[in-house]
């Protein structure tokens, strides 16, 4: 008996693991949907101002529910470690508690992964949320994961430069 409230348990939790989720997701992707009509009337310096802070949001926003799906869903702790070269203690600040609330990383980072596992995207995630950059972190994809659906124009979501070659003469003159 007990082996079947265990697997109804597990099956509502992955009912409202998904429900949460993608209904974040396709939140998220509305607000998208819902800015992107006026980044195409109004092209010029204060729309693409307001189109780069809004992609900061839209990252941030991606960042914070993928670190909430993961501590309602599967807690876990993430331990640091690193050679003698590099004082962790310094980088860590504390509550008067003792528990980590920010990890103080350097101004300019690059952070790349393989990403040979899921978890891999999280550690990189969490890290940048304690560190207060997890706006600033640009996902680049092939070009045509941009239209995966659903997730795909939230991670896509890169400033598209006059000299980015993965977007070539896909802006209007």
């Amino acid at each position: 008996m007990n082996h079947f409230n265990g697997k109804s348990h597990s099956n509502l939790q992955s009912i409202q693991f998904n429900a949460f989720f993608f209904s974040s997701i396709i939140f998220l992707h509305l607000t998208q949907l819902l800015v992107f009509p006026f980044v195409l009337l109004l092209n010029n310096t204060l729309v693409a101002h307001l189109r780069l802070k809004y992609n900061c949001l839209a990252r941030k926003t991606f960042a914070i529910i993928l670190i909430l799906v993961t501590q309602i869903f599967a807690p876990t702790n993430l331990v640091l470690t690193s050679d003698d070269s590099i004082d962790l203690e310094k980088l860590v600040r504390r509550d008067k508690h003792g528990k980590v609330i920010a990890i103080d990383l350097p101004s300019h980072s690059i952070i790349m992964a393989n990403h040979q596992i899921y978890a891999d995207w999280l550690y990189i995630w969490s890290l940048a949320y304690l560190a207060d950059i997890h706006s600033a972190l640009i996902i680049i994809l092939k070009a045509s994961l941009k239209w995966v659906p659903i997730v795909g124009p939230i991670m896509g979501d890169r400033q598209e430069r006059p000299d980015d070659p993965a977007e070539p003469a896909s802006r209007p003159d």
